[in-house]
């Protein structure tokens, strides 16, 4: 906040001092002097320096409260002395009609052998008996909606406090169920049945033997049964054992009437397959590929395999791409070795061959334009930096680039023509003794700043600059040694607004008036002058508004 010093007491003659505030602060303001005074924020309370401490300016004195004094709730407090002598630290009462209306605290401040008169309101203490200390006992009646009780008579032995209603439970009876006992084996074996051994693995107690589950006894005779003769080169039926045989050949014969085992059949077509090219399925590999092993053993000769994976991974002094086939050329059983076994069939070809009808990107390619045709070229066609699309300096211009039909344009058209307007840059005109003559020249042709639209104090002024003709006429009609200005919108910071206006007159001697603009009040504020500036400060809550105050300097 801003402060206005005022040297000398202010005398204001027996007029009112309206609408003043005391300073408010969150503590007392240190070295005071006796009659000072402050409110504090923290708990809302005048204080003032009696001298010697800070004391509630509104608490001060001595209080005779008379039959029918009421302290309302939420009052401001009072102090009330006690008294001194015999009743020394005692607060007396008086009883009369009326009683003593209000909430006092007399815990250890009532003598025990003081009447404390029923209907009397006070704060009461109670021991652990529940007696009242500090004044004589109290009926449930003398205190209204007090109610006195306790239980009595209730005794539990340890029996009635660890069961539920008297109950008393054995033992037994806690860990069984309704005073059931039960023995191992009524425990272990449903409702009392004892099962042997035979009787838990085998069902219902029927025994097999191992004759007896290895064939079925007097079910089916076969005996009897007879076999066509066709039948015979297929099934025989031996019956001396009882028992059933196929009858086939070990080697496959063009013979359709014969069945062969599959061990015959294996065998055939594998002598079939030898030296046969069967596709045997992948073999991936990567560039850290050093053998065979990703190939499962045996293999026959002419099993082929594709080679997929990243690649290229050289195994066996073979360089391998994904895309290759691998053709195994002699049997290699399991344990055994693919090293040497094995042929290439390269099925990669080079990156760089130029195909007819693909799009490819030609590298390291010479094209004689002579016996080839070049066609569709565009600007983006060109490596980068060889078309401009400005005609740069002759100092950075280059025989290896090309100016488009844009950058050509553009330099033509900057070349100055007489009859033509262009726009100057970088140049320089003589308009002494050359034949030059520049002409027209209006305010707006001069650069920002230079024409001045006021007169400028001494101190801002500069040779630099040109005044205008109203600037010039306005600073003569001025030279009363007077300004005048009002403010523009003002926002305040930390509640304080500043407002600063330019010294035209030149001199910080100064005598400055402010007033406000809507009243024409003559308005105090905290000024300082310099020879340029006149800086004035004043409290504001909000932004303030434009032409609120109006300020004159009379040098």
């Amino acid at each position: 906040m801003v402060d206005v010093k005022i040297k000398t007491h202010l005398n204001l003659t027996g007029n009112e001092l309206q609408n003043a505030v005391f300073q408010n602060l969150n503590e007392a303001p240190s070295n005071p002097a006796a009659g000072q005074f402050y409110f504090n924020t923290t708990d809302d309370t005048l204080y003032v320096y009696n001298g010697t401490a800070w004391v509630d300016a509104l608490s001060q004195g001595d209080y005779t409260f008379q039959n029918g004094v009421e302290l309302v709730e939420g009052t401001r407090n009072v102090q009330i002395k006690l008294a001194t002598g015999d009743n020394a630290g005692n607060v007396v009462f008086t009883a009369n009609a009326n009683g003593l209306k209000g909430q006092v605290d007399l815990s250890g401040k009532v003598d025990k052998n003081d009447a404390i008169t029923a209907g009397t309101k006070c704060k009461i203490t109670y021991d652990t008996k529940g007696l009242v200390t500090g004044g004589a006992d109290l009926e449930a009646s003398d205190i209204p909606n007090l109610t006195l009780a306790k239980i009595t008579d209730v005794t539990a032995s340890a029996a009635e406090v660890n069961v539920l209603d008297g109950i008393t439970a054995s033992t037994a009876e806690l860990n069984i169920l309704d005073g059931v006992t039960a023995d191992a084996t009524e425990i272990n074996v449903l409702d009392g049945i004892t099962a042997s051994t035979a009787e838990l693995n085998i069902m219902d107690g029927v025994t097999v033997t191992a004759a007896d589950i290895n064939s079925i006894p007097d079910k089916i005779e076969l005996t009897d049964l007879s076999v066509a003769a066709a039948s015979a080169n297929y099934l025989e039926y031996d019956n001396t054992t009882g028992e059933f045989g196929a009858k086939v050949d070990t080697t496959v014969t063009k013979d359709s009437t014969k069945l062969v085992t599959s061990g015959a059949v294996e065998t055939a077509i594998s002598t079939a397959l030898t030296s046969a090219v069967v596709y045997k399925g992948t073999w991936a590999i990567t560039a850290a590929t050093t053998d065979f092993s990703g190939i499962t053993l045996p293999v026959k000769k002419g099993n082929l395999f594709l080679v997929t994976g990243t690649g290229p991974a050289t195994v066996d002094g073979i360089e391998w791409n994904p895309g290759d086939y691998l053709m195994v050329n002699t049997d290699v059983a399991v344990g055994g070795s693919l090293a040497g076994k094995v042929d290439k069939i390269d099925n990669t070809e080079a990156a760089d061959i130029v195909r007819l009808n693909a799009t490819q990107t030609l590298t390291n390619k010479t094209i004689d334009a002579d016996d080839n045709t070049i066609t569709d070229l565009e600007t983006d066609n060109f490596k980068s930096g060889v078309i401009q699309t400005a005609v740069r300096a002759e100092s950075s211009a280059s025989d290896t680039a090309i100016a488009s039909e844009k950058a050509v344009a553009t330099a033509i058209k900057n070349f100055i023509t007489a009859s033509s307007t262009d726009t100057l840059t970088n140049k320089t005109i003589d308009a002494n003794g050359t034949g030059n003559s520049i002409t027209n020249l209006e305010v707006a042709d001069f650069a920002s700043g230079v024409v001045q639209t006021t007169v400028r104090g001494v101190s801002s002024a500069s040779d630099s600059a040109l005044a205008s003709e109203k600037a010039i006429a306005t600073a003569l009609a001025d030279k009363t040694n007077k300004l005048t200005a009002q403010n523009a919108a003002i926002t305040p910071v930390s509640g304080v607004a500043t407002w600063e206006v330019d010294n035209t007159l030149g001199t910080a001697d100064v005598v400055v008036t402010v007033k406000e603009v809507s009243t024409n009040d003559v308005v105090i504020m905290d000024v300082v002058t310099t020879a340029s500036k006149i800086t004035m400060k004043f409290n504001a809550a909000a932004t303030v508004a434009a032409d609120t105050y109006r300020v004159i300097v009379v040098g």
